[in-house]
């Protein structure tokens, strides 16, 4: 029904997990350790990140399937919580008589280094060893 936001926690490193901060600058804890143990290396990064977005509750596991299908994601976590109606048609939003739900899921993502490396912000480049490895 409605996307509601994507946000980075963080990458799963082997000197740790670091986290990031948001776009208004509020701190992001860094994520909890992962029931996987995959930790990233010069190879491949492992991302940390959450979708959250309103759907029909009895479409979560199909949203979770076509998320974990688009690369290499798996599902950690899923939380959900009921969507006020009328609410939701205060704010412009009118979703019919569907059951539906804010859904929260938290995944993680292995990301070839060699392909994203350069579209990195130096920050997250400096805080990953990528520029002290490339010297």
């Amino acid at each position: 029904k409605r996307l509601v936001l994507i946000r980075v926690l963080g990458y799963e490193t082997p000197n740790g997990r670091y986290g990031f901060a948001d776009a208004l600058n509020t701190p992001v804890p860094p994520p909890v350790p992962s029931l996987t143990g995959r930790k990233g290396n010069e190879q491949y990064d492992v991302v940390r990140f959450v979708v959250q977005a309103v759907v029909d509750q009895r479409d979560i596991l199909k949203l979770i399937d076509a998320i974990s299908r688009a690369n290499f994601y798996q599902c950690l976590k899923v939380g959900y919580e009921e969507v006020n109606q009328d609410d939701a048609l205060n704010q412009g939003y009118f979703y019919g008589t569907d059951p539906v739900v804010l859904a929260t899921l938290e995944f993680e993502g292995y990301m070839a280094r060699e392909v994203y490396a350069s579209l990195m912000p130096p920050a997250v480049r400096k805080i990953l060893g990528i520029d002290r490895e490339e010297g």
